[in-house]
């Protein structure tokens, strides 16, 4: 069996298609949001956010994936390095865990901070700025 030939000049093509593509879209993003998630950090992983900024659906599947080969237990303390808007940390939270949220944009941790206040779990979070 023979490999398939890929033209270099077509697959050029494509890439700088993709690349306008996307680089048209995050402007698009930046210019209509208010969410410090994408303003601030550039993150722009896919996600469902209300006129507020805040996530409302996320990778949830993902974050239980993470979360269930750590065999993080209830009690013991997660640290979430690189927590942008928490998918991770808040998912070690309804486990009952403690976190320390870790990021080097402080909106991020305003804004990470501000979700665990209003779900009355702050108690059992730290955050601090990165670096």
């Amino acid at each position: 069996m023979s490999a398939a030939k890929i033209d270099p000049i077509l697959l050029s093509v494509y890439a700088r298609t993709f690349k306008s593509i996307t680089d048209e879209m995050s402007i698009s993003m930046q210019q209509t949001t208010r969410s410090p998630i994408l303003c601030e950090a550039k993150d722009f992983v896919t996600g469902v956010y209300d006129a507020e900024g805040r996530m409302l659906e996320h990778l949830g599947t993902v974050r239980d994936h993470v979360l269930d080969n750590a065999r993080l237990a209830s009690g013991e303390t997660l640290l979430d390095v690189g927590c942008g808007n928490g998918l991770i940390a808040f998912g070690g939270l309804e486990r009952g865990a403690r976190v320390v949220f870790v990021d080097v944009s402080r909106p991020l941790l305003d804004d990470c901070r501000g979700l665990a206040v209003d779900a009355g779990i702050v108690d059992r979070c730290r955050f601090l700025e990165a670096a």
